[in-house]
């Protein structure tokens, strides 16, 4: 359990810094995202919509300590992090 829980601080961190990204299609956010996941984090694959399946009532509570600065994301869920952008970008 101390490699997933490890891995799932690196992810967090790692979703952090992609969530200020600044895509030319915000749709196109799981795409831009792709494999990233299973390629670095492999003890947490499955993922669906950014989340560790296996974790998923876990991985449900994430939270953005920038929460004011998150706005909805079109035709993603609220639940993933997928659904959700930081308008701080420049």
């Amino acid at each position: 359990m101390v490699q997933i829980d490890g891995a799932l601080r690196s992810y967090g961190r790692f979703l952090a810094k992609y969530l200020h990204r600044n895509l030319s299609k915000e749709n196109d956010i799981l795409n831009a995202f792709g494999g990233i996941p299973e390629a670095f984090f492999p003890c947490l694959s499955p993922f669906r919509w950014g989340i560790p399946i296996f974790l998923a009532m876990r991985a449900l509570t994430w939270y953005s300590k920038d929460q004011f600065h998150l706005h909805r994301r079109a035709d993603f869920p609220t639940w993933s992090w997928t659904g959700w952008k930081d308008d701080t970008r420049s």
